[in-house]
């Protein structure tokens, strides 16, 4: 054996840095491979830089969100994580003026009212006073509208009044 190749020898150095390169070039084959990588990266690149940090934080945040929910199964947080918001956004829109905003669809509405109307509820619900003290709250909110929002507030408010009695009277919609 006076032969064999001692530790740090040309030959033992050569095999490492095949065995190396050989990992590598797997990895780079399998991520190279992968489309949602690669739609990944190209999304990466055109950020502006200075967003770079924020999105990843967020990123970062959700999933760990996810694989705690997962790993916990809901016995933590009591939150069931059930798949991506696909309708998510990561950017503030923000609007100078009334005619700068987007035009809202009649679902958009819809699903606006019932998300308030459930979350009203889970105040009160959470309330230790039965809502009182919710009073002076909305009724600052509302000081705060416009004239003719508050009276699309009200008009809102009656058409609502009129649906319930419809609906808990029984009678036919109109």
């Amino acid at each position: 054996m006076a032969n064999a190749p001692k530790g740090g020898e040309p030959s033992d150095k050569l095999e490492t840095l095949g065995t190396v390169l050989q990992t590598a070039i797997q990895i780079v084959s399998e991520v190279a491979s992968d489309p949602l990588f690669t739609r990944l990266v190209q999304v990466f690149t055109r950020m502006p830089v200075e967003d770079r940090d924020g999105i990843l934080a967020i990123l970062e945040r959700e999933v760990e969100l996810r694989l705690l929910a997962e790993a916990t199964a809901d016995a933590l947080t009591g939150a069931r994580l059930a798949r991506p918001n696909p309708h998510a956004r990561l950017y503030l829109r923000l609007f100078e003026t009334e005619e700068q905003l987007p035009p809202v669809t009649r679902e958009e509405i819809m699903r606006s009212t019932v998300r308030a109307a459930s979350m009203l509820r889970r105040m009160l619900d959470s309330s230790t006073d039965g809502g009182l003290s919710l009073g002076p709250l909305i009724e600052e909110v509302l000081r705060e509208l416009d004239p003719a929002d508050r009276q699309a507030v009200r008009q809102t408010v009656c058409w609502a009044l009129e649906m319930l009695e419809r609906i808990e009277g029984g009678s036919p919609g109109g």
